[in-house]
């Protein structure tokens, strides 16, 4: 395309005229102008005899953020070469436009780029342009040509800055990397939008700090989300690090971003923490501590960790990225000083056991499940970890399995065919030398003996998902469709169930106990925490709340969640009389709810998907908060685990 353009300064805003050849009549018309409405294009006003040009444009009405600019066009065409040279110009009469350019592509071919005033406040504003064909100046037009001006109307709308900051957030909220001298370090970061930006949206990330290594490449996972992954700058000394990203939607180069869309940029905290080569501390056994072998941390599945945390002492000490962009990783199991998870990846239908350390965040070794593992119709289940062992199920239509692999190599031990059809189950539950899983073709409990490889026995049940067992010395329980069942772990065989006298609506999901230490058993069912007593083998009491969760035992006390997620509770375990709530849960990212507990002796983690805060026992109030959601976990090493949706893994050292 050539440019034969040259900058005017047209009445109240400027224009870039396009200069041109000539061959028609020229001169204006008296005549009074007519509208034409040509199909969806806007309504042009043409002056008889101006039909010989034509504005192609969608409707002129454009949307922006207060404070930002955005950038419209039109092509413009022509029938006929005027006999005399011309200039093309825009004109507006309203301040609208803070510049425009006409470019002619061929003697009847043009284009009209616009950039929306940054000055408007917001509101609508209406404003008419004026689209000149002069054989002078267009700012004077003392000799247009037939049919000038043509005359469109143009609205734009403002957004307040407020209504646009959230229209791209980030995952994590805050980018924080903590990192020895000399080391490397990466932290992913993914973005989304409400709603797709335009059709063609250039994006960059920018670090005004020089903080990190460049160039800060952001791939475009889809029409509305993008990932950056951050990595510090080489040679960076001890110290912290600070800085606020920039993420740029721009409709032209990102790297100058003359026609940023609405809301961009947005910013992002960033906090690299580099400690010297020798200061990270060794991660000792706390002895009144257990591995956090199962689901809710032991078989019982109570959330409860024996130990009081000080909120002062709280450091991340590493994150990473798991899964890919396209994948998921399961919730953790952990001991011996590593952190056992598994990864599922949809392209190419991957999936593996990944063992990372505990005091790097390295990655200790990862085992292959093979290929191809067909994840549309299979379930790869948390792990179970104890006894030197990783124990894990994959379920599927197909066929379904028990892993046996052993903790320091990742090798595979053994693989056990189970029955299980397609149905996704938590993690395995182990006490002692035994574990047990949920197993059957119509729906089961087997156990398995000799540390996990060899069947003792199973046991019909009623067909449901999303469930395990919780066990204690005699019997291994477990709700379904309303019952709870108790079988006895010497044989299998059913020793008692208990109805529950308030069941109405049948999920297919099964339900896992939590069990007290004064023989209480207590299950979250549609909306309700049901309590059985199992000395006397009865049901103990209902209480009746809006979306209560599963609850968390701690030392003569049972914890949850009420109010849809927005209250934490304290009950008596054997009354469910309410001993108190905390004070009013604070979300910075505005999730929906909170629905993960752990408890200690002194605090209580709690995470919605997008933050996680710990709440003093004593006062009720929020102590501290950390800007990533998910599945929690305690290791015997006072490490606290967070791991979202996308297998993203904050480690934050407790001690």
């Amino acid at each position: 395309m050539h440019r034969f353009t040259r900058l005017l300064a047209c009445l109240l805003a400027p224009a870039v005229l396009a200069a041109c050849g000539g061959g028609g009549n020229g001169g204006a018309s008296d005549k009074p102008p007519v509208t034409v409405v040509p199909g969806d294009k806007p309504p042009v006003t043409v002056a008889p005899g101006g039909d010989w040009l034509t504005i192609h444009s969608a409707a002129l009405e454009i949307g922006m953020a207060e404070g930002q600019t955005s950038a419209f066009g039109m092509d413009i065409s022509l029938s006929r070469t005027p006999s005399k040279p011309f200039n093309l110009g825009i004109v507006d009469g309203g301040g609208l436009i803070a510049s425009s350019e006409v470019l002619a592509g061929t003697a009847r071919q043009y284009s009209a780029t616009m950039r929306s005033s940054s000055d408007l406040r917001p509101g609508t504003h209406r404003s008419t342009l004026e689209l000149r064909a002069c054989e002078d100046d267009p700012r004077v037009c003392a000799k247009p040509l037939e049919g000038s001006p043509w005359r469109l109307p143009l609205t734009i709308n403002v957004k307040p800055k407020t209504d646009t900051s959230g229209r791209m957030s980030f995952a994590p909220a805050m980018a924080e990397i903590t990192m020895q001298a000399g080391q490397a370090a990466s932290l992913t970061v993914e973005a989304s939008t409400s709603t797709v930006l335009g059709e063609k949206v250039h994006v960059a990330l920018i670090d005004p700090a020089g903080i990190l290594a460049t160039p800060l490449g952001v791939r475009t996972l889809s029409d509305r989300q993008f990932a950056a992954t951050l990595v510090p700058a080489k040679g960076l000394a001890p110290g912290v690090y600070t800085s606020k990203l920039e993420m740029r939607a721009c409709a032209d180069d990102a790297a100058v971003c003359h026609l940023p869309y609405a809301g961009s940029p947005w910013t992002l905290a960033l906090k690299v923490t580099v400690l010297p080569a020798d200061s990270v501390k060794p991660l000792p056994v706390l002895p009144q501590l257990g591995p956090w072998s199962t689901y809710r941390g032991n078989p019982a599945h109570t959330g409860y960790v024996p130990a009081s945390f000080d909120p002062a002492s709280f450091a991340l000490r590493w994150q990473r990225l798991l899964a890919k962009e396209d994948g998921w990783a399961t919730a953790p199991a952990h001991d011996n000083g590593l952190v056992f998870q598994g990864v599922v990846t949809y392209r190419g239908d991957r999936a593996a056991l990944v063992a990372i350390s505990e005091e790097s965040g390295a990655e200790v070794w990862r085992t292959s499940l093979g290929l191809p593992f067909p994840v549309l119709t299979s379930h790869l289940n948390p792990p179970a970890a104890a006894n030197g062992k990783v124990y894990l199920t994959s379920t599927s239509s197909d066929e379904a399995s028990l892993w046996v692999f052993e903790q320091k190599t990742g090798k595979l031990l053994s693989r056990q065919k189970m029955d299980t059809q397609g149905r996704y189950a938590l993690a395995p539950t182990v006490l002692g030398d035994t574990l047990y899983a949920p197993n059957g073709s119509a729906g089961g409990l087997s156990q398995f003996r000799a540390g996990g490889q060899q069947l003792a026995w199973s046991s019909a049940l009623p067909a449901f998902a999303d469930w395990t067992p919780a066990v204690d010395a005699s019997h291994a329980y477990v709700y379904l469709d309303g019952r709870l069942y108790a079988m006895g772990v010497a044989d299998g065989r059913l020793a008692y169930q208990v109805d529950d006298p308030d069941h109405l609506w049948p999920s297919y999901s099964g339900g896992t106990p939590v069990l007290s230490d004064n023989q209480f058993g207590f299950i979250s069912d549609s909306g309700r925490l049901v309590a059985f007593n199992l000395a006397r083998r009865t049901h103990a009491w209902t209480l009746h709340g809006k979306r209560v969760s599963t609850p968390a035992y701690a030392k003569g006390v049972l914890y949850l969640f009420n109010n849809t997620g927005n209250a934490l509770e304290a009950y008596a375990p054997d009354s469910g009389k309410l001993l108190w709530t905390a004070a009013k849960l604070s979300d910075p990212a505005d999730a929906t709810w909170f629905d993960q507990l752990v408890v200690t002796d002194n605090l209580a983690f709690i995470s919605s998907e997008a933050s996680t805060l710990a709440i003093d026992l004593a006062s009720g109030k929020t102590v501290w908060r950390y800007a990533l959601g998910g599945k929690l976990s305690i290791s015997d090493r006072g490490m606290l685990y967070i791991v979202n949706r996308s297998g993203r893994v904050a480690a934050v050292g407790l001690q």
